[in-house]
């Protein structure tokens, strides 16, 4: 699977929390998107996106402070 993000606005080198969580707001859509796709429309009815899984459930859900992150690697 091949997919591309698009990003148009700033990118600083040294970017701050705050420019930086405003890059992840721009992709989050666009990822919820990807994630309505073959294979990973597989992967999300198997349930691996449930941050409370049952004890014979598995997740890939990672609880980072406030954010919920499902990585792709």
């Amino acid at each position: 699977m091949e997919f591309t993000l698009v990003y148009r606005g700033e990118l600083k080198a040294n970017a701050g929390p705050n420019e930086k969580m405003e890059i992840r707001r721009k992709f989050h859509p666009q990822l919820k998107k990807l994630w309505g796709f073959p294979p990973l429309k597989t992967l999300n009815n198997k349930k691996i996106l449930n941050d409370s899984p049952s004890n014979k459930e598995i997740t890939i859900i990672q609880n980072v402070k406030d954010f919920r992150f499902a990585p792709f690697s």
